[in-house]
């Protein structure tokens, strides 16, 4: 099963995808590499993307080596890195029950 999470505005402010980490419910989510999937990415961003940044299916990981794929967009900050915004994730849960009948 997968849930996917829109409107979640999760940010970090760094200068590259690479050093981003998420906060999401108790864990820190941090890049893993670029996906091959884009079925995340909205038609439409955020003006700021267009003027100055950009947007990607990324995979993000956690502690527990969770895999995530996540709708990250980003802009530059005139003050500032950029700033990358978590905006959609999707979270692929395992199937315990078949998991314990295969045991």
């Amino acid at each position: 099963m997968t849930i996917t999470i829109d409107n979640l505005q999760i940010d970090s402010q760094v200068s590259d995808i690479t050093n981003a980490i998420f906060p999401y419910r108790g864990k820190n989510l941090e890049f893993k590499g670029i996906s091959s999937h884009n079925h995340l990415i909205p038609e439409s961003a955020p003006i700021g993307v267009f003027m100055s940044g950009g947007q990607s299916q990324v995979i993000l990981v956690d502690e527990d080596d969770t895999k995530y794929e996540a709708y990250v967009y980003y802009y530059n900050k005139h003050e500032g890195p950029r700033m990358f915004i978590l905006q959609t994730l999707e979270i692929e849960r395992k199937d315990l029950y078949h998991k314990e009948k295969s045991k």
